[in-house]
């Protein structure tokens, strides 16, 4: 008796089923004997041995979801990719399915964070104008100047 669990997960069962379609060919053999042989399920081998036709509206519609996918910078999700294929192309596409087919094809939403700077609702401290603008120091370490834009002081 074959388990039909394991006969149809089996890591080697593409080698099987075309031992199987080759013997059947060839040697004129019952597939459902050869199936069994091989530990193949018939509905397994008869499945693969159809051929399935390209839905071409669904490889368009993979296309567009792609394509409005990555105008987006790789930032949309399945709401506003929906929108965009619906509005641009008139192809009516629901945001549960633009989410599957998003799924299937590996695309992921990643949305851009934002730089905010912490503002402290206090005033600033006003320090003393040491410098008086006096440029021209006489010794070397008298005067030290920078340019800071921003400076996160602890405490202030």
């Amino acid at each position: 008796m074959l388990d039909w669990g394991i006969c149809s997960a089996s890591p080697r069962q593409p080698e099987h089923l075309s031992i199987v379609n080759e013997l059947a060919e060839l040697a004129n053999l019952s597939k459902q004997r050869l199936c069994e042989l091989f530990s193949v399920v018939k509905r397994s081998y008869y499945y693969n041995a159809k051929d399935k036709p390209i839905d071409i509206e669904l490889v368009k519609l993979k296309a567009l979801v792609r394509q409005a996918f990555e105008q987006s910078n790789s930032s949309s999700g399945a709401r506003t990719i929906s929108a965009i294929v619906t509005n641009q192309h008139g192809i009516k596409l629901t945001r549960y399915r633009a989410g599957k087919l998003m799924d299937k094809m590996g695309l992921v939403s990643r949305q851009m964070k934002s730089h905010k700077y912490k503002s402290d609702d206090a005033s600033h401290k006003v320090y003393d104008n040491v410098l008086e603008r006096q440029f021209a120091p006489t010794a070397p370490n008298q005067v030290w100047t920078g340019d800071v834009t921003y400076i996160r002081i602890k405490g202030a």
